[in-house]
Order: C-alpha cells, then sequence, then structure tokens
C-alpha cells in the first residue's frame, strides 16, 4: 500500500488491512453448543482445493452431529456448483456461504476455522478465530508464518496429500479440546494488541478512513 503524503509505501502480512465491520463484530460474545467450524480458500479457489478439503473434513466429522461445517463459496469458484451437489446431499452437516453481505458477522459466530493464507486467515484471527492454516498458493505461505507466530494458529503449510492426516488430528484435537480453543483465542487477542507494528497499521486505517469521509 502506498501513501502518497508519506512517500513511501507499506506491505507484508503484518500490514493487512481489518475492515469495520470485523472491528464491530469482535466485540460482541458467542454463546454456542454445537461446534461450528469455516472452511475457506479463498473467492476464487483458484487452485480448486476447497472442495477436496470439504470432502475429507466431512468424512472425519461424520459421526460428530454436533459439529456443522461452514463453507465459504465464492462466486469465481469452478467447484461451486459440486459443494451445493454436496451440501445438499448433507443439508444437516454443510452449510453453503454464498453471496453473505456481513461476512464478518458469521465468521464471527465459528468455534474454529481451516482457510489459506490470504486476507481472511488475517480476519480471522483478528476476530480470536482459533484457525488451522494451509493453502496451494506458494505466496501465502509468509502470512501463515507469521500468523503462527501469534500461537493461535496451527500452520499446515503447503498442501499435500500427505497433510490430510495431519489435518484430521488438529482438526479432532481443536474440537475436542475446549480449553485449547480458548488459549489460543487468547494468545490471538493478546498478538494483536501487543504487535509493535500496530501504530503503523493505526496510521494506514485512520488515513484510509479520513480518504473515504472526504
Amino acid at each position: 500500500m502506498y501513501l502518497p503524503q508519506y512517500k513511501r509505501g507499506f506491505y507484508g502480512p503484518n500490514l493487512q488491512i481489518i475492515s469495520e465491520d470485523f472491528i464491530k463484530e469482535k466485540k460482541k460474545v458467542k454463546k454456542n453448543k454445537e461446534i461450528k467450524i469455516f472452511l475457506a480458500q479463498g473467492g476464487s479457489n483458484s487452485n480448486n482445493l476447497l472442495l477436496n478439503l470439504l470432502k475429507k473434513i466431512n468424512f472425519f466429522l461424520k459421526e460428530l452431529k454436533f459439529c456443522k461445517i461452514f463453507v465459504l463459496v465464492g462466486q469465481a469458484s469452478k467447484q461451486k456448483d459440486k459443494i451445493f451437489n454436496l451440501a445438499k446431499k448433507y443439508p444437516k452437516k454443510i452449510i453453503p456461504i454464498y453471496k453473505k453481505k456481513n461476512l464478518a458477522k458469521v465468521m464471527n459466530n465459528m468455534d474454529l476455522a481451516i482457510s489459506s493464507g490470504g486476507i481472511i486467515s488475517c480476519e480471522l484471527a483478528y476476530l480470536n478465530i482459533p484457525t488451522i492454516l494451509i493453502t496451494k498458493e506458494k505466496k501465502e505461505i509468509e502470512t501463515m508464518n507469521y500468523l503462527e507466530k501469534s500461537k493461535g494458529c496451527k500452520n499446515l503449510g503447503f498442501f499435500t496429500k500427505s497433510k490430510i492426516n495431519k489435518l484430521n488430528l488438529v482438526l479432532q484435537e481443536l474440537i475436542f479440546e475446549k480449553n485449547l480453543r480458548n488459549n489460543m483465542k487468547k494468545n490471538l487477542k493478546l498478538f494483536f494488541e501487543k504487535d509493535p507494528l500496530k501504530k503503523v497499521y493505526n496510521l494506514i486505517f485512520n488515513e484510509l478512513k479520513k480518504k473515504s469521509n472526504k
């Protein structure tokens, strides 16, 4: 991001811009009995990993009736019809999220998430949602490594078939270990409060806000 008045650019995974919707949602308290799992691989799902992950996770959780999978389906996804068909087959287990206006509200109701390393992973972290990170985009690894430092995210790195069993183990652990989820939430909260670059983020955010109000 380049700000002309400062004659310099700002970039990096620790300078992702969080929209105001997420800032408002973070203040709300969640009370859930069931385990809601948010699944996303970017809006376009360009590497077609989403459907593969959805099928595997649905299989892992088939006996756990208290778990539901909320899968983010982008308009540009080539797999959206197959995802919708799978959701029709398992209507009590898979809930597609498609063309939602306030995605922040949806995400803030989740107990945990599985995401790639794009902006969505940063938004989940900001909302203190324990997240498993996995991707097929090498450019997202830097962001995933950064978020791993928070100790609020489990970073599985670049996707390979050998990572499926690891994903299952980590997912099961997060589902059944409530204390672990709570600790990860606390870690994420502290991570954002203590981040030394928070002032730089606030600088950029405030400048953008001023421009939008003109």
